[in-house]
Formats: structure tokens, C-alpha cells, sequence
């Protein structure tokens, strides 16, 4: 019995990673003791599609993000105390993670519109080695194809309200574009059936003397 592109891709090629984190970067909406104030992304959907019906070789897809609780996109900081605070963020990266399988090739992943593109460094492939996760979990690059782009706008003073007054940091909404192609020979595959991907963010702010690293990285919905 021969073992088909699209059974490869439907069966082991998503399954959950082997590797488990055991001290991680804090969790996504988790407080902080320290300070009170913890980091919140957007949720991303994702869909892949063949450039056009009759050739399955190329493929196109498209990160989007949900609105979050206020309404807004992208990636903000809330505090739990009831006190509004101020932040400065210092460091922000967005990742797009992508399993890799031998069925298929990533040619690029690019931040596709809005504001965002005026505050961030071009996305491109990451040599890091590792992507903690909301969850706690880490995702390693011998599992994932990692690609990140990072905020250029500088340290950025962030006012920090309740979960339902924060607004999103200014230009860090972000959609993206992917572009692939199918590089094994045998049999067909649609496009829409890659699935597996993580999105999210991974930031550092401080608030008064604390300095805070937390992740928002987490699976995202497929389309």
C-alpha cells in the first residue's frame, strides 16, 4: 500500500509537538505578580488556497486577526489591579509558525496591510531555534518553518487601563500573506488542507523598575 501526499498531510504531519517547555516565558493573559499588567494579541484565522483550480502546485494563504474584547487589532497590555498604569514596551516580535513537512515548500511569509507596515522590520525566515507559547509549551524550528518580524517604532509609552478600556499599541495590527508550493509528485493535494499554524507575539515592557517578557504565541483558527 502507497502512502499519498494527502494522507501524509492529514495524518501525522499535525500532530502535537514532542516538545514540551518546563519554564517558560510568562502565559498569555496571566497576571504578573510584579506589576499586574500582562500582554494580549489578537487571535489569528488562517486559510490556504491553490493559486487556481487546475494546478495544485502553488499556493497562496492569509493570516487575519479577530478583534479583541475592546474592539481593536493587534497586540496590547491591561492591567488587573484597577489602577491605570503606564508601560513601556521595548521589544515586540510577531511570529508566524509553520510545520514543516516534505510535502510542501514556504517561499515567503510578508505582512500583507494596515498601519503596520510602517512600524515594522520586513518578515522574514528566524534562525531562532524556539517559540515559547501562550501555554507554556515551546515549538522548536526542527518541527516549524519560524518567520518573525519585528516593531521598529522604538521604547513606546503605553497607557495600561482595565481588560475593557486598553486600546491596542498604534500599527501593530498585522495580516499576512503566504506563499508556497507542493514539492512532492505524488497525487493531489488541496491547499486548504495544511493546517498546524501559530501566530503571535512575543513582547518585553516594563512597568516602574519591572521588566516583563510574555508571549501571546498560540495556535490559530483555521478558516
Amino acid at each position: 500500500m502507497t502512502t499519498s501526499r494527502r494522507t501524509l498531510l492529514q495524518g501525522t504531519a499535525w500532530a502535537a509537538p514532542a516538545v514540551l517547555a518546563t519554564a517558560a516565558i510568562p502565559a498569555y493573559a496571566a497576571s504578573t505578580p510584579s506589576t499586574s499588567v500582562v500582554a494580549q494579541g489578537s487571535a489569528d484565522s488562517f486559510g490556504f488556497q491553490s493559486v487556481d483550480s487546475t494546478d495544485l502546485v502553488n499556493f497562496t494563504g492569509q493570516t487575519t486577526q479577530s478583534p479583541m474584547t475592546d474592539g481593536s487589532t493587534g497586540f496590547r497590555l491591561y492591567q488587573t489591579s484597577g489602577t491605570d498604569t503606564t508601560a513601556v514596551l521595548t521589544a515586540l516580535t510577531y511570529y508566524v509558525l509553520i510545520p514543516r513537512n516534505a510535502a510542501y515548500e514556504i517561499d515567503a511569509v510578508n505582512i500583507n496591510y494596515g498601519s503596520a507596515t510602517t512600524v515594522w522590520d520586513p518578515m522574514a525566515s528566524s534562525a531562532q531555534g524556539t517559540v515559547a507559547l501562550a501555554n507554556g509549551n515551546v515549538l522548536s524550528s526542527a518541527d516549524y518553518l519560524i518567520y518573525a518580524a519585528t516593531y521598529n517604532a522604538g521604547a513606546t509609552p503605553v497607557t495600561v487601563g482595565s481588560e475593557t478600556t486598553s486600546q491596542a499599541v498604534p500599527g501593530t495590527d498585522i495580516s499576512t500573506n503566504i506563499a508556497g508550493r507542493f514539492t512532492s509528485p505524488d497525487g493531489a493535494m488541496l491547499a486548504g488542507e495544511i493546517g498546524g499554524v501559530y501566530t503571535g507575539y512575543v513582547a518585553t515592557y516594563t512597568v516602574g523598575a519591572s521588566s516583563v517578557t510574555a508571549t501571546t504565541v498560540q495556535a490559530a483558527t483555521k478558516a
